[in-house]
């Protein structure tokens, strides 16, 4: 194929959208969004409250953690009404600087050579184990630990695939097709490796010197204390604490920001090139995507109840993303496949 990825693209996601009757696949989108978009908004809401009840030296509450999704629904809605460029893009740059800040302050204030150790022997056993961790069933302990998490996992990221892609395109203007694919793969993942690295390995750390026992508390039900017990063993608790809140709060709003504009973007009847959704309509769906956190919080729920509602409402949406997926790419095969560059761009550009 002759198809060049250098092409800029200059106005992303410029679709014109007409639907005659709200499909099907449309509300196994928006039932496996909403299912698992508000388990992520309650999970994060109970360990902000956690951490801002550590913070200041009080008990942390359901009240706290109503406060804490309302606080966040006020400061995704104001970046929702002002739009991409000026609200979910610039929170977007705060929060990877934030976040940056926090793990080399983790990196240098714990362990540093345990956890620059256990790092590089990470990378070594994903590079040899990756196919079987992958395809690990454990058919002879059934320990469950695959089912309940590989499995978990799996279907949770996929659920969020729709409104990653979404948020990159939205925020790539400028940028050509390739190198939004090689930072997805390349950076993203180095991202994801240090960030979940660092606090991982640190967290061992802890629990070798017998000062925290992170599986003891996940199994005794104290999940959302975790976070506010890992920094809590940082030295400068209180500073690292609140550059911690910061960086969860941003990326909160930021999540339920996409998920608004992309829940809008989908039930929206016709939408013209450049056009964004009505913006009360974006308002409805902060407010529902809070909501329903707060009635689930409110009925109470464990971290397997958690999954399961996770599991029910994605793994209808798999099927629909495949199908999309191998349409996209015969789609793409079909109508560019031995089209160069240039034929690509004067197809899109207006006949004089």
């Amino acid at each position: 194929s002759s198809y060049d990825l250098n092409f800029t693209i200059e106005e992303p996601l410029q679709l014109h959208i007409y639907r005659k009757s709200f499909t099907l696949p449309n509300f196994i989108f928006i039932f496996a969004a909403v299912g698992s978009i508000c388990i992520s908004a309650g999970s994060s809401a109970s360990t902000i409250a956690a951490a801002i009840a550590d913070l200041i030296g009080i008990s942390t509450s359901f009240t706290l953690m109503v406060m804490v999704l309302i606080g966040t629904a006020v400061l995704y809605s104001i970046s929702s009404l002002v739009g991409i460029e000026k609200g979910m893009r610039k929170i977007s740059d705060w929060n990877v600087c934030f976040c940056i800040a926090l793990l080399i302050f983790i990196f240098i204030a714990g362990n540093t050579q345990f956890i620059l150790d256990s790092l590089v022997n990470s990378l070594g056993i994903l590079s040899t184990e990756f196919v079987r961790m992958t395809l690990w069933t454990d058919p002879v302990a059934r320990s469950g630990y695959p089912q309940d998490w590989t499995v978990f996992y799996f279907v949770y990221w996929l659920v969020f695939g729709p409104f990653t892609g979404l948020f990159v395109a939205k925020i790539s203007k400028g940028r050509t097709v390739r190198e939004i694919i090689i930072n997805m793969l390349i950076t993203g993942t180095a991202g994801l490796f240090l960030f979940f690295g660092i606090v991982t390995a640190f967290q061992q750390g802890l629990r070798m010197d017998g000062i925290l026992d992170v599986p003891a508390m996940l199994a005794n039900g104290q999940s959302e204390m975790i976070a506010t017990a890992t920094i809590n063993a940082l030295p400068f608790s209180k500073v690292a604490m609140v550059l911690y809140l910061v960086v969860i709060i941003l990326f909160l709003a930021t999540t339920l920001d996409a998920t608004s504009f992309t829940l809008s973007s989908t039930i929206t009847r016709v939408l013209k090139n450049g056009e964004e959704p009505n913006k009360k309509l974006k308002f409805v769906w902060c407010l529902l995507l809070v909501a329903i956190p707060i009635a689930i919080a409110y009925a109470g729920t464990d971290i397997n109840t958690i999954k399961a509602i996770v599991l029910a409402t994605g793994l209808p949406l798999i099927i629909i993303l495949f199908i999309i997926y191998h349409g996209f790419l015969r789609e793409m095969v079909r109508d560019f496949g031995s089209k160069s560059k240039e034929e690509i761009i004067k197809m899109g550009k207006p006949e004089e």
